[in-house]
């Protein structure tokens, strides 16, 4: 009975504790300033407890008990404001907004790996395959640069979407660059969803293309769309002659 009082007048203690500011970000400051109200609320607990001649173990117990419920309900509440949790369309913005932030960083993965280069380990692998002087050399060589562009490309594509990329477009630009001298770079790019619904997205790129002191710029736009995994399942660049100037 009488640890049972203990514990009714704990909880109103523990009542009349501020009210947490949930909006806070639950950095070290706030944790710091959640730790040292509990402390004092401990101490002042043991205090009270020492002037009435009514403190033992069990309460002490029941305060470490108590503090460690609070503490990890107001982690809990501060690193998800409450209000927000219960708005279903808040929940749902952010998830697409979560979504669309992925889609497009692996748009613009790929077109980096198309459009910009190519670099030493692509250099490295198309140099071998020129200097192949046999079959058994030629066929390792293309294996090497299928694994470079199954890497590179593979990650961001279904299965039937990449095995089409591979054949249109993945290191032919580069390739072609490669053979001809040239360097490629994007200088912008702009990546937009087509519409609210579906995942299907527009883009458009300046790319640079130079050799020796000379350089040309050319605009480039396309399209792809991807499945609820977030896997490209068609993707159409319109090159606009870029590959005949890189021909040339």
């Amino acid at each position: 009975m009488k640890n049972n009082k203990e514990f009714k007048d704990l909880v109103e203690d523990i009542r009349s504790l501020p009210e947490p500011d949930y909006g806070k970000k639950f950095n070290r400051e706030a944790q710091d300033e959640i730790h040292n109200n509990l402390i004092r609320f401990a101490e002042e607990r043991k205090k009270k407890k020492l002037r009435s001649g009514r403190l033992n173990r069990v309460t002490g117990g029941l305060v470490g008990a108590v503090a460690l419920l609070i503490f990890t309900v107001l982690i809990m509440n501060l690193g998800e404001n409450p209000r927000t949790a219960q708005n279903p369309d808040t929940v749902n913005d952010s998830a697409e907004n979560t979504r669309e932030e992925k889609d497009i960083s692996s748009i613009k993965t790929v077109l980096n790996n198309t459009f910009i280069g190519p670099n030493s380990e692509l250099e490295r692998v198309l140099k071998a395959h020129e200097n192949a002087t046999t079959d058994p050399e030629a066929a390792e060589t293309l294996l090497a640069i299928g694994q470079y562009s199954f890497r590179t490309f593979e990650p961001y594509f279904s299965e039937a979407a990449y095995s089409e990329y591979f054949r249109f477009y993945g290191i032919t630009f580069l390739q072609a660059a490669y053979q001809n001298g040239y360097q490629l770079q994007i200088n912008k790019m702009d990546i937009e969803k087509k519409g609210n619904r579906g995942n299907t997205y527009n883009f458009e790129m300046k790319i640079q293309y130079q050799k020796g002191g000379n350089s040309e710029t050319i605009v480039i736009t396309g399209e792809t769309e991807l499945n609820e995994n977030g896997k490209i399942t068609h993707m159409l660049i319109r090159d606009d002659g870029l590959m005949e100037s890189l021909k040339q």
